[in-house]
């Protein structure tokens, strides 16, 4: 259940684990490396990328000299729905899953996805700050629903905003009975808000933040439908030849 962060600023664009077109051979000092910063397409963009917070791995790809471009991908864990997810795990058992498995699973994933996305919003900080990153690419943001992402982004603020007011209302019931049901009421909220954020990913945590100035869809609707692995029938099955109609669609952008 991989996803990808795209990175796009005027003179680079990131793809996120990392792959990197590189260049001519690193200047003398490591310094002088992360001087030239990742908008100089002759500095080694994976020597400055493993400087950077929570980078495991920098595999590189492309020209050795000169590249036209380049490309930042940011792998992680993708919070999926929860069907999706058990039939992906279904998929991979000879045993059907009982329900106290299924949902310790879903828990584990959404843990795993909070910790992972902690670490994303880190190295994506040091990319706006240090490296002048603007805009991002998600995956599973498809062309054309660009308002509708901007709605539910927006509706964050809102939510707070009740969280807080809700928030300040137990305060003021203090020892009251009517505070538990209130006090439940928000946790709920509060878990719902902390899902669809999980959901959407880092970059657009960042962008609600204000942190970054933009956000872009790179999905094609139907490429992106085709290529689900989710069966109508609700197996789990991959099309090797979707996936990479799929993935072709983002390498132009």
């Amino acid at each position: 259940m991989a996803a990808k962060t795209f990175i796009l600023t005027t003179s680079f664009a990131v793809l996120l684990q990392a792959y990197a077109g590189c260049s001519k051979p690193a200047p003398e000092s490591a310094s002088a490396v992360e001087d030239a910063g990742l908008k100089d397409l002759t500095s080694d963009a994976s020597f400055i990328l493993r400087t950077l917070p929570h980078v495991a791995n920098v595999p590189r790809h492309g020209p050795e000299r000169k590249p036209s471009h380049r490309i930042i991908h940011i792998c992680n864990w993708h919070l999926v729905s929860r069907d999706d997810y058990l039939a992906d795990l279904q998929s991979q058992s000879d045993e059907p899953l009982t329900k106290d498995e299924m949902d310790r699973y879903q828990a584990q994933l959404v843990d795993e996805v909070s910790v992972l996305q902690v670490q994303q919003v880190q190295l994506l900080t040091e990319l706006i700050e240090r490296h002048a990153v603007k805009q991002v690419y998600i995956e599973g943001f498809c062309i054309g629903h660009e308002s509708s992402f901007e709605r539910i982004i927006g509706e964050w603020a809102e939510t707070e905003r009740r969280l807080v007011e809700l928030k300040a209302d137990v305060t003021d019931f203090g020892d009251d009975e009517r505070a538990k049901p209130l006090a439940k009421a928000i946790r709920g909220i509060e878990r719902e808000l902390s899902l669809e954020k999980a959901h959407y990913g880092a970059a657009a945590q960042l962008w609600h933040a204000g942190t970054l100035e933009k956000v872009l869809p790179c999905e094609d609707e139907s490429l992106l439908d085709a290529a689900k692995p989710i069966a109508d029938d609700g197996t789990y099955r991959e099309n090797a030849a979707a996936i990479e109609a799929r993935e072709d669609f983002w390498f132009p952008l």
